[in-house]
């Protein structure tokens, strides 16, 4: 596709690069500078056989102010006039410009002289330079190659000029305006032809805006549509720098100018501000020029140019696009509609897909919400699950809002919108809340359209939750055809909710059968299932095996002195502290009573010392309710610990050795680790313990 990246400007049109050398043998002709400025006195090139007293006085700020001021004026001064003007400016220099109308939009001024008429204008022109900043010495200095002129032979240059130049640039301008609106036109078959390939409309609106941005130097556009059944145009897309203020514009089909166009079937253009005003348009929108984009007899959408000035021509260029683009956008929507009953069905399998994969109840309930949405293109959404036993709906997954905001918000059978739908048990489709007989409620701020859809999941004639979806993106309307989409898959989902409502109270119910329930803690049924388990790895592997069995020191006193409530709490606390000092491979239980045991695998007993210590220190540190009562004043713990294979070769032997260990650390003076040796004995009192200790306080003992 031979797109052109952008409007051609002036210097563009006019070819510049080409001019300045013709520009370069003007001036040697005529043997005077020349240059080229637009209507404003801006620069188009740089100028020809430079005057070197213009280029000193333009390098000091006060010399350049006053030459703009000079020239300037008389530039506009010819402008206005449309003939030939001589001038003498503040330097002194005589100098001619020449306007040259290219059309309407288009003016340019050639400026030549800078001349001196005798060395007395030189002279006076010395006597200032001091004011302008000017090194006196540099213009003296220049004084040898001074040439001097008069006003026949600056109005024979200044005639020449106007006629050999304004010819020249006035052919090469018309030549290029036509092979720039040639270009546009050639552009816009290409685009109108490519929009025939498999893109979507919103690819499409922006491919159309944005040619018609470049080629025509558009402000602001948009594109609005209107359904077959509604008197309606809605923005669809927009272009610009005023994008954002139209893109949520929205009018009746026959309200004002946009009324015209309806009725009379063309272009229709103003810069009104009361017929802008009476559209409903924003006060930034200074113009429109309205394209009906024409099906049939009637009008299927606009294209709107805001703030931008066209020409007649160029309106019949656009209009004429128009036409092109509004068949290519109805066989696209033709096909779209095709596209899009596969698309739904592609997405109802994968949602059925991943709806029968997921077990996990909160996960579950996220994915049915995001399909919804992704099938309706809505952007806010929300599932409430129905308690039985409280009599409630309560959402469990939302998309676009804050979860923190609506975790609180309990419904009752016939409260509000899903409470009704929860009661009545059937599917809701309102297209304006605020017209809506039935509610008659105002919309919420929060909320960018008054449309929604609120369904029933229900399992045979039991409810299970009720699924709300609001704010299509595209800002429409919601249909049937989006609520038989959310139906066709509403049952399956349904099921798989209570499925995974099922699944997960048997998960529960595993947790209860494997975990004590006052620490949450491994029970320990279960522990010697681990335990067993490990044994065997380590035979398998030959890997090291420890365990540790821990006691609550002085227990019984902390339970009867202080109640079981504490007891309980110190329990808890307990457990608490072997969690945060172990490993995240260790297994962790409540062995019985005060017990508490933990599997180290892989692990020798040096290491499990290690770890066994910090979990007495962690214990002693932490603060227990009520703990000043015990014995000294502080609430400890005795810790035993056996290594396989060394201290035991089977599953009985290494837990009896262990609580051998830990009932040696209690005979010893409690607070301690103790590791197991072969001199520990089932009668402490006939079997002294050999105990080396290490530390002041006896933390840890050998026996």
């Amino acid at each position: 596709m031979n797109y052109i990246t952008s409007p051609q400007s002036l210097t563009d049109i006019l070819e510049i690069a080409t001019w300045q050398q013709v520009q370069d043998s003007f001036s040697a002709i005529i043997g005077y500078e020349i240059s080229v400025l637009d209507a404003d006195g801006r620069p188009l090139c740089r100028p020809s056989n430079e005057n070197n007293i213009c280029r000193i006085i333009k390098e000091t700020a006060a010399g350049a102010s006053l030459c703009s001021e000079y020239c300037g004026k008389s530039i506009k001064e010819a402008v206005k006039k449309r003939e030939p003007f001589l001038f003498r400016c503040h330097a002194n220099l005589y100098s001619f410009a020449v306007p040259i109308i290219l059309d309407e939009k288009h003016q340019i001024v050639i400026l030549g002289g800078h001349t001196f008429f005798s060395y007395r204008d030189f002279a006076a022109f010395i006597k200032n330079v001091d004011s302008l900043g000017i090194d006196r010495a540099r213009i003296l200095s220049l004084n040898k190659d001074l040439k001097f002129s008069d006003t026949i032979s600056l109005k024979l240059a200044c005639r020449y000029i106007y006629t050999s130049a304004s010819n020249m640039l006035k052919n090469t301008y018309n030549q290029n305006i036509f092979r720039q609106k040639f270009s546009q036109l050639l552009t816009l078959f290409n685009v109108s032809t490519d929009l025939s390939f498999d893109i979507s409309h919103y690819e499409i609106y922006g491919i159309i805006l944005n040619v018609l941005g470049i080629l025509f130097d558009v402000n602001t556009a948009s594109i609005m549509l209107k359904a077959e059944d509604d008197d309606v145009f809605r923005t669809k897309t927009s272009f610009g720098q005023k994008d954002e203020i139209v893109l949520s514009y929205i009018t009746d089909a026959s309200r004002g100018i946009f009324g015209e166009v309806l009725k009379e079937h063309r272009v229709i253009s103003t810069k009104s501000r009361f017929k802008i005003a009476e559209a409903g348009l924003p006060d930034e929108i200074e113009s429109i020029h309205i394209f009906p984009l024409f099906k049939g007899e009637g009008t299927s959408g606009l294209i709107l140019l805001f703030n931008t000035d066209i020409s007649e021509d160029d309106k019949k260029i656009i209009a004429s696009f128009c036409n092109q683009v509004a068949l290519v956008l109805e066989n696209l929507k033709l096909k779209s509609e095709l596209q899009e009953k596969l698309k739904n069905l592609s997405i109802l399998m994968e949602i059925n897909k991943a709806v029968g994969s997921t077990l996990d109840f909160e996960k579950l309930l996220q994915i049915i919400l995001e399909k919804s949405t992704e099938l309706t293109k809505a952007s806010q959404g929300s599932l409430m699950i129905y308690d039985e036993e409280k009599l409630e709906l309560s959402i469990k997954a939302t998309k676009g809002f804050h979860e923190k905001i609506v975790e609180q918000f309990r419904i009752k059978p016939g409260e509000g919108i899903a409470g009704w739908v929860l009661k009545e048990g059937e599917p809701l489709v309102v297209e304006d809340i605020e017209r809506d007989e039935r509610f008659g409620k105002k919309s919420r701020p929060r909320y960018k359209t008054r449309s929604f859809i609120s369904i029933p999941l229900k399992i045979n004639s039991r409810i299970v939750g009720v699924l709300n979806i609001s704010d299509k993106v595209t800002g429409e309307v919601f249909s049937e055809d989006d609520l038989n989409l959310l139906l066709s898959f509403a049952n399956h989902a349904s099921i798989a909710i209570e499925r995974s409502e099922y699944y997960n109270k048997s998960e529960v119910l595993k947790k209860i059968s494997i975990t004590d329930p006052l620490t949450e803690l491994l029970n320990r049924r279960y522990f010697q299932e681990r335990l067993t388990e490990e044994i065997e790895r380590s035979k398998r592997y030959k890997y090291p095996l420890s365990l540790i069995i821990l006691d609550i020191d002085n227990f019984k006193n902390y339970n009867d002195v202080n109640g079981h409530l504490v007891g309980d709490e110190g329990l808890k606390i307990t457990a608490s502290c072997i969690r945060n000092a172990v490993r995240t491979m260790d297994v962790v239980a409540r062995f019985g009573g005060e017990e508490f045991a933990v599997i180290l695998p892989q692990t020798e007993k040096d290491e499990a010392n290690i770890i066994a210590e910090r979990i007495r220190k962690e214990v002693e540190k932490t603060y227990y309710p009520m703990e000043e009562r015990q014995p000294k004043g502080e609430f400890t713990i005795s810790i035993g610990l056996a290594t396989y294979p060394n201290d035991a070769s089977e599953l009985l032997g290494l837990i009896n050795n262990a609580d051998r260990a830990m009932y040696a650390a209690k005979a010893q003076g409690k607070n301690r680790v103790v590791s197991y040796s072969s001199d520990i004995t089932n009668n402490y009192s006939s079997n002294p313990l050999s105990l080396t200790m290490n530390g002041t306080n006896g933390l840890t003992a050998t026996i």
